[in-house]
């Protein structure tokens, strides 16, 4: 089901300098992930205004945890080499979001969905999982796949 993220956000913005212990679930600003960083998510809800993953940044599951629902009001943005998926975790997580760029050579498990908004991945990517919205475009040399 394509589900859009809720029409308003906030909380303190974080930025995640190093890989360190798991984000608690609850609501946040603009969350940003630093080059070569990872931010770990646990099971629960997260409500976020602006995800931002730097360039080399990873977006992980904790192991062990269920997949987490993230909602992003406005934008899901990640730079070159980014990595999205549930690293250890038993599950991809569930993305539903305003709107998705992502840059070149990035690696995505995850499902995503923008009812309302453009999901726009860069070239070379790899994605794993289901994706829904209003418009889609991918670069060339894009793999798309849903393995159960």
């Amino acid at each position: 089901m394509c589900i859009a993220p809720p029409p308003t956000c906030g909380g303190p913005n974080v930025v995640v300098e190093a890989s360190g212990p798991p984000l608690a679930p609850g609501a946040y600003g603009i969350v940003e992930v630093a080059p070569g960083a990872t931010l770990t998510l646990t099971s629960g809800v997260y409500d976020l205004c602006t995800l931002r993953l730097l360039t080399g940044a990873a977006l992980d599951v904790e192991a062990g945890a269920a997949a987490p629902t993230v909602h992003i009001t406005k934008l899901l943005k990640g730079g070159r080499e980014v990595i999205i998926g549930p690293g250890l975790g038993l599950g991809r997580p569930v993305f539903h979001v305003g709107r998705l760029s992502v840059g070149i050579h990035a690696s995505i498990t995850a499902h995503i969905s923008a009812p309302d908004g453009v999901l726009r991945f860069g070239r070379e990517l790899v994605f794993d999982g289901t994706m829904c919205a209003r418009r889609i475009t991918a670069f060339r040399e894009a793999e798309l796949s849903c393995t159960p």
